[in-house]
């Protein structure tokens, strides 16, 4: 009884270690001192800032929870890139940025607000 006890013990702690290690996401858009860097401008756009980045072009996606891709490019980093995104659906999409050994993954919601305010008639 002892032995079956310490068995199944075992196997639940190994179990529930291979589970969290499996599901423990990756920390995205917070490397530590990273070259790139990505600002919500509001207005559905965002600005990628790119800090002495030895490539002269990154390469830029935006994709969704399938890997449907939304946006694709080459851009210079010599200058920052503003990103318009009011055309994508409400959903939940990333923002892929790399250049050379640098790379930033930017997790982002489109979401739809109703707000509703009083307005006065003379």
């Amino acid at each position: 009884m002892k032995k079956s006890f310490f068995i199944l013990a075992l196997g639940l702690v190994i179990s529930s270690f291979s589970y969290a290690k499996a599901e423990t996401p990756v920390a995205k858009g917070t490397k530590i001192e990273s070259k790139i860097s990505v600002l919500d401008m509001s207005n559905l756009r965002l600005k990628v800032l790119f800090d002495d980045v030895t490539k002269n072009t990154a390469s830029i996606e935006i994709y969704n929870a399938k890997g449907e891709v939304f946006y694709q490019e080459l851009s210079q980093t010599n200058k920052p890139l503003v990103l318009n995104v009011e055309h994508l659906d409400d959903g939940a999409y990333t923002l892929a940025v790399s250049a050379g050994n640098e790379k930033l993954i930017y997790d982002f919601n489109i979401e739809s607000r109703v707000s509703r305010v009083a307005v006065l008639k003379n």
